[in-house]
């Protein structure tokens, strides 16, 4: 994981968290620790990142859980509202 994030809270809400499997059509889920936010993007659909990637952006600083939706894996970040994060999740 690379995360470009300070440890508090910055003045944007632009945080990106770039998530990559290598597999295409995954569900990936966000959610927030803070409140009611979550969201669903599917890998592949961004194919700047490379071809099984997708991406939450425009994120108010805070913590967050992503995963793979059904998975039972996820990892829990800091984005301060303007660094980026890359998570990768791939077979061992």
């Amino acid at each position: 994981m690379k995360n470009t994030s300070g440890t508090e809270p910055a003045n944007g809400v632009w945080s990106t968290i770039i998530v990559r499997t290598g597999v295409k059509g995954l569900p990936i889920t966000i959610r927030s620790e803070a409140n009611d936010f979550s969201a669903t993007c599917y890998t592949g659909t961004k194919l700047e990142y490379g071809g099984g990637a997708c991406d939450f952006g425009g994120l108010w600083p805070g913590k967050y859980i992503v995963g793979i939706d059904g998975a039972g894996i996820a990892v829990k970040l800091f984005v301060d509202g303007q660094g980026f994060a890359e998570i990768t999740f791939d077979r061992q």
